[in-house]
């Protein structure tokens, strides 16, 4: 039986996983990990992943959480819209009309839409994620 990724810890949740036609592949998203289910072989691929050692970058937006995904069969390729996105050393909310894309074949993000305002981890769109026991 294939071992399930260790995703974030945090609490917030939003629709993280879709379903790639094109790959014959189910794909989670969740804190930066993009990972695919292959059933047919029963085995988790990791597709990418973000690099946590960036200082204070949005990391493309990429180390995210609590957003929604969904599968664009047109382009092949899955949708990110909304959620928070975490920084060296803390979380920020991300603006609703920022949204990005995954190319699971090539493994590359594409910027579909920028946010009307730049994020500027002011301390209103901040938040800590509570302590895991």
């Amino acid at each position: 039986r294939a071992l399930v990724p260790a995703f974030s810890e945090w609490f917030l949740s939003g629709g993280e996983i879709a379903y790639d036609a094109a790959g014959e592949q189910t794909i989670v998203f969740s804190d930066g990990l993009v990972t695919a289910y292959h059933a047919t072989s029963d085995r988790w691929e990791t597709l990418y992943e973000t690099d946590p050692a960036m200082p204070d970058e949005w990391t493309a937006g990429t180390a995210r959480v609590g957003h929604w995904m969904v599968y664009d069969p047109v382009n092949e390729r899955l949708v990110v819209y909304g959620g928070w996105a975490r920084r060296l050393n803390d979380w920020v909310q991300v603006e609703a009309d920022d949204v990005l894309a995954f190319d699971p074949a090539t493994r590359t993000w594409t910027v579909l839409l920028e946010p009307s305002e730049p994020h500027d981890g002011g301390a209103a769109g901040r938040l800590t994620p509570p302590a895991i026991p």
